[in-house]
C-alpha cells in the first residue's frame, strides 16, 4: 500500500510541473524538475512491482527482468543531469520514453488475462 501511495504521490506531481514547464519552456529548472519527478517515478514503481510480485509470483515470469523500470532510472537521471546543460537533451530523453511505457507489453497483458480466467472459475 505505502509503495503505491509513493508512487501516486510522484505521479500527481507531473500536473503541477506541467504547468511550469509549459509557462517557461525549455528553461533548466522546470526541465530538471520534470526530469527529478520523472526518475522518482521510476524509483517508486520498483517496490509496486516487488511487492505485486510477492503477491502474486506467476507474473515474475512475464515482467522478465524489468528492462523498462531500469532504462527509466537511467533516462530520468541522465535527463536530470543534462537539464542544466542543455534542455533539449532532457526533452528529447524524456519524449523517448513515452512509446515504451504507453504501448502495454504483451507479456503482461497475456498473463493478466490467463489470470483473471482462473479468478473467474
Amino acid at each position: 500500500m505505502w509503495s503505491n501511495m509513493a508512487l501516486l504521490f510522484w505521479l500527481s506531481l507531473f500536473a503541477i510541473c506541467d504547468e511550469l514547464a509549459r509557462d517557461n519552456f525549455p528553461a533548466p529548472a522546470p526541465t530538471a524538475l520534470y526530469s527529478f519527478i520523472m526518475l522518482m517515478s521510476a524509483l517508486f514503481y520498483n517496490p509496486l512491482q516487488r511487492a505485486v510480485i510477492q503477491t502474486h509470483p506467476d507474473i515474475q515470469k512475464s515482467i522478465g527482468s524489468n528492462v523498462k523500470g531500469l532504462i527509466s532510472i537511467g533516462s530520468g537521471a541522465l535527463a536530470t543531469l543534462f537539464a542544466f546543460f542543455n534542455p533539449w537533451i532532457s526533452v528529447a530523453l524524456v519524449l523517448l520514453l513515452i512509446p515504451m511505457w504507453f504501448v502495454p507489453d504483451r507479456r503482461i497483458c497475456h498473463a493478466s488475462r490467463s489470470f483473471s480466467l482462473i479468478l473467474m472459475l
